[in-house]
């Protein structure tokens, strides 16, 4: 078991996409206001067995990862 990779692992480098301005405007977001960090920490990463609704008009994941 010692070469399978993690449960939980992060790309090395994001794909070669081009993130839209609301998905950039979110990723700054929680440097402004930690408010919104903490919500986007408490609805979307903590919950164990809470379902991820889908994102229309911006990428969730690289706000989360800010």
């Amino acid at each position: 078991m010692a070469d399978s990779p993690p449960l939980l692992s992060m790309p090395s480098s994001m794909p070669g996409t081009t993130l839209n301005d609301a998905t950039r405007q979110l990723c700054g977001a929680p440097y402004l206001d930690t408010g919104f960090a903490n919500d986007v920490i408490r609805e979307v990463v903590e919950p164990e067995r809470k379902a991820v609704p889908p994102s229309y008009g911006f990428d969730l994941d690289p706000v989360v990862r800010h």
